[in-house]
């Protein structure tokens, strides 16, 4: 009896000072599979970022799949009782996990990943043994940057885009503009939107619309048009009398006498849907036409 005793004694002496080594092993075990399932989504997220170009919208983004196994609790490995994957940077994400029984741990993966849409900086929660597959998908976020972002059942959250939306800005003009000539205005046309179209710029002088001219321009581009506008020129006058004869046109008998056109500032107007925008011309007055004697006494031909 007393043999039975001491053996029972020692059995249960060696199991307890094994339990804390069991245990010890057993976390080990876990912390080195989560970090190698880690080392695997950092994989696939950098040969997304490195070997693939993000697609014309409306057509499948690049993606990778991976299949995540966490350690739960066995006589070998401890439960991972939480895993989250948060991007800190354009570039670079932080894991923290914890393995039960033991501290939480942080590593750093060399990628941008986010959670079911480019748009949010939302976290990854893992966790709680098992398997989880991964899809991860190239994107982009609001900021342009190209990001991975990670889904559980594959469906990439995105906003809708912004329809097409135009500014007008004015770039240049031929100010001062001598009478008869055109007042030309050179405009930036920039589509802010995410959707290309065609857009009428429309110009205005003095309100009066005056010319129009239809762009198309890409998402995020700038394009440049130029409008113009006619000015006019001074009539002649006759000091003495006018004859019209056929052919020969009009007579003045008398002298033509020149009227400028005298300087004026036009207000000139830009615009495209709501967006507006204007200057000053000033068109300068001009001799624009000189009085020439026919022959013939005291009768001079219309210019």
């Amino acid at each position: 009896m007393i043999r039975y005793v001491l053996v029972a004694v020692l059995a249960v002496a060696l199991l307890a000072l094994s339990v804390p080594a069991i245990n010890y092993a057993a976390t080990e075990n876990s912390d080195r599979q989560t970090v190698s399932e880690l080392d695997s989504i950092e994989s696939a997220a950098v040969s997304l970022l490195e070997n693939e170009e993000l697609p014309p919208d409306g057509q499948q983004r690049p993606v990778r799949t991976v299949t995540v196994s966490l350690p739960g609790d066995s006589l070998t490995t401890q439960s991972v009782d939480s895993v989250e994957i948060e991007r800190i940077t354009e570039g670079t994400s932080r894991v923290t996990y914890t393995v039960s029984g033991r501290s939480q741990q942080q590593l750093t993966i060399d990628a941008p990943i986010v959670y079911q849409t480019p748009s949010e900086n939302r976290s990854i929660e893992l966790g709680g043994g098992g398997d989880t597959e991964l899809e991860l998908a190239l994107a982009e976020d609001p900021h342009g940057e190209r990001v991975v972002v990670a889904t559980h059942d594959g469906k990439v959250e995105t906003e809708p885009p912004e329809p097409a939306s135009f500014d007008v800005e004015i770039v240049g003009t031929n100010d001062p503009v001598e009478a008869g000539d055109p007042i030309e205005v050179t405009v930036a046309v920039a589509n802010t939107g995410d959707e290309v179209d065609t857009q009428s710029i429309d110009l205005a002088i003095d309100g009066i619309r005056s010319d129009a001219e239809s762009i198309a321009v890409e998402p995020g581009s700038e394009s440049t048009v130029t409008l113009s506008a006619d000015t006019e020129v001074g009539d002649p006058s006759c000091s003495g009398t006018r004859i019209q004869l056929p052919i020969i046109g009009e007579l003045c008998l008398g002298d033509w006498e020149s009227e400028s056109v005298a300087d004026a500032t036009h207000e000139v107007t830009v615009s495209s849907n709501e967006t507006i925008d204007e200057t000053d011309v000033t068109v300068s007055s001009n001799e624009t036409i000189d009085g020439s004697e026919s022959a013939g006494a005291g009768a001079a031909v219309a210019p």
